[in-house]
Formats: structure tokens, C-alpha cells, sequence
């Protein structure tokens, strides 16, 4: 079963941009609320394995939450490259990297922390609920932030 959800997580991560729209992607690529839709569903499919009755409804939710989870990927880099100047670029991308590995390495190391008092379900929750809740005030502060150009001092 273990395979199976690394190919479903695999697949859901590939095709996942292959969906998007080449043509609708610098009208989306500002859309906070797409973002969070988008990572609301992530949420919502591992949410919903463990109370799944079948191993293929499992394997189906693993691939529709890394589908939507690529989706925001490709958008943010998108946005990343519009937004940043050519030499900016690599910086931004490794800042957002680096801050994307804390937030990683945080919550799993507090999910597998609270999981012997909380229980795996309810760890998964709390743990999820709060990143979930720490992209949308992000990403509702973000509208105020504004790349530095290179012109400025």
C-alpha cells in the first residue's frame, strides 16, 4: 500500500500543472482565493484517509490533494518570477525554499510530538487547521507587501 501512495502522491504531483491553463495563468496567478481554495482541498483530501473505507478512495484523495497542492506550486513560482528581477530571483526563490522547510520541519516534528497525547487523527487536524489558518493571514497581509525593485536603496 505504502507504493501505491507514493505513486498516487507522484501522479497528483505531476499532472497537477499539467491541468492549468497556459492562457488564464497571469489573470490567476494574483488570486489569493484560488491559492486557498486550492490548499483548503489539499487539507481537506488528507483530512479525509483516515476515515476512508477503501484503500482506492485513499489513494484517489492522496492524488486530489497533491493535484490541487501542485496547482499553488506552479502559481507561486509563476508569481515568484513575475514579481522579483532577473537578479532577485535565485535569492527569492532560496528564501522561500528555506521558509518553506522550517514550516515542513515544524509541523511534522509537532504532529509526531503531540501524536502519543492528541492521537494521529486529531494531531493531523490541529497541526494542518493551524498552517492552514497561518497561509490565509499570510496570504491576506501579503496583499500589503511588495517586492523590493532593484532600484531602490
Amino acid at each position: 500500500m505504502a507504493l501505491a501512495l507514493l505513486f498516487a502522491r507522484s501522479f497528483g504531483q505531476l499532472v497537477g500543472p499539467l491541468i492549468l491553463n497556459p492562457a488564464k495563468f497571469e489573470k490567476n496567478s494574483n488570486n489569493n482565493a484560488l491559492m486557498i481554495g486550492c490548499l483548503f482541498a489539499f487539507i481537506t483530501g488528507y483530512g479525509l484517509v483516515p476515515f476512508s473505507p477503501s484503500k482506492y478512495l485513499a489513494l484517489s484523495l492522496v492524488f486530489t490533494a497533491h493535484l490541487f497542492s501542485n496547482i499553488v506550486f506552479a502559481r507561486a513560482l509563476y508569481t515568484l518570477l513575475q514579481s522579483f528581477d532577473e537578479v532577485h530571483v535565485s535569492a527569492a526563490i532560496a528564501k522561500s525554499y528555506r521558509l518553506q522547510m522550517v514550516i515542513t520541519a515544524v509541523v511534522s516534528i509537532g504532529a509526531g510530538f503531540c501524536t502519543p497525547y492528541l492521537g494521529v487523527v486529531s494531531s493531523l487536524y490541529w497541526f494542518s487547521g493551524t498552517g492552514f489558518l497561518a497561509i490565509v493571514l499570510l496570504s491576506l497581509g501579503g496583499r500589503r507587501l511588495k517586492p523590493k525593485s532593484a532600484t531602490q536603496p
